[in-house]
């Protein structure tokens, strides 16, 4: 389209090279401890957590993969098959598992299905204990997809936790505004 309407390819480089995706949505963030996030803290529905972990499946990396997942709301009778069938898919492409909120054991059960062991898989029960406890669960070098429903999980917490430089997450985070943060 660009050189359709004779733009100059330097400038289209340049745009390209400037294109992020919205807060919140598979943004991959760099972290402390050289740890790169894939922060999809936005929102999760069992087709689109399916999908994230998917392409976290797909990238070439040298350090352990780790998916953080949370509830996915809003799934009424589907609610323990879909969060299983999240599991399910979590065991056979990550290295470790931290499933939290009220579905978090249906996560874990399904993740163990599929053969990650129980050493492998840590739940909670809330955001703020997971992040009271990132330290200890990752690793220099580790790969991390942060995803879950927004209503009551805020999963953009853990991610400006992890973040190198908090002062970027106002730019880079979902849900940063006054109103967020009384919630």
């Amino acid at each position: 389209v660009a050189r359709e309407f004779s733009i100059d390819p330097d400038e289209i480089v340049q745009a390209l090279e400037e294109i992020r995706p919205q807060p919140g949505r598979m943004n991959p963030v760099k972290a402390k401890n050289e740890i790169l996030v894939i922060d999809d803290s936005y929102n999760s529905n069992p087709y689109s957590a399916i999908e994230a972990l998917e392409t976290l499946s797909a990238i070439k990396w040298n350090g352990r993969k780790v998916a953080i997942l949370g509830n996915m709301n809003e799934l009424g009778s589907y609610t323990q098959e879909g969060h299983l069938q999240v599991g399910e898919v979590a065991g056979k492409v990550v290295d470790f598992l931290v499933a939290v909120g009220d579905n978090a054991e249906y996560l874990a059960r399904g993740a163990g299905k599929l053969g990650l062991s129980k050493d492998k898989v840590i739940t909670f029960k809330t955001t703020d204990e997971v992040i009271a406890q990132l330290d200890k669960l990752l690793s220099a070098g580790d790969l991390v997809l942060v995803k879950a429903s927004q209503n009551k999980m805020r999963f953009e917490n853990i991610v400006k936790y992890l973040l190198d430089n908090s002062a970027l997450a106002e730019k880079l985070l979902v849900r940063q505004d006054k109103k967020w943060e009384k919630k």
